[in-house]
């Protein structure tokens, strides 16, 4: 609107033969051009003014926001590390494991010895140790035999598969259900190689619940 009114005003100047209508017709034009001006100008002001008011608004809001992410990003940490120990503390341990060779008489009694030719199948018991933070209820207990040069004997014929530790996929020797009710009770694993002879060496027994290291013997 300002730029036609100054576009009039150049039209009636070019003209060499000005009349005094003319002329107050110029003046009534600037003055309506200067009132735009003025008009205009302070709006702008009083918009600049706003937008200062607008972008403060603005960074205290973004201020206020990361506290907030800051302060529920806090939370969450704190929550993981709370349940972290939860599990931490409520996890299952092996008291009194016991690991021997087996082999079987004729009777039908066991008789326990540490020839390797001789053995027959390795047995693992333990007690599962008091823990009144650990939920009761249907557990999964593995057992993994590590040969002397540290590989795990697992075959599915014996009942061996693979089971979830520290995030990667691993071999276990065998597993066993059991019912945890914190009444200590004594848990029983034997292991039988079938046709395959024991190499002479030293054997481990780990024990493993619930992705976590139940405990282990040599």
């Amino acid at each position: 609107e300002i730029q036609e009114q100054a576009e009039k005003i150049k039209t009636l100047l070019r003209n060499n033969q000005v009349t005094a209508a003319q002329l107050l017709k110029v003046k009534d034009e600037l003055d309506v051009l200067r009132y735009y001006t003025q008009k205009y100008s302070r709006q702008i002001d009083s918009l600049a003014k706003e937008n200062e008011v607008l972008a403060q608004d603005l960074q205290q809001t973004k201020t206020r926001l990361t506290k907030a992410n800051d302060k529920i990003e806090d939370l969450t940490l704190d929550n993981i590390k709370k349940e972290s120990q939860l599990s931490v503390a409520s996890r299952l341990k092996a008291d009194n494991i016991i690991v021997a060779g087996i082999q079987n008489r004729t009777s039908g009694r066991e008789r326990e010895t540490n020839r390797a030719s001789r053995v027959d199948q390795v047995k693992v018991q333990f007690v599962i140790a008091d823990n009144p933070t650990a939920q009761g209820g249907d557990k999964e207990v593995y057992l993994r035999i590590l040969s002397p040069e540290g590989a795990t004997i697992s075959t599915s014929t014996s009942g061996g598969g693979k089971f979830q530790y520290m995030g990667e996929e691993s071999l276990y020797t065998q597993r066993q259900r059991i019912n945890f009710k914190n009444n200590q009770p004594t848990i029983t694993f034997y292991y039988a190689r079938g046709t395959a002879e024991w190499e002479k060496g030293t054997y481990t027994a780990e024990l493993y619940c619930e992705g976590f290291l139940m405990g282990s013997k040599k």
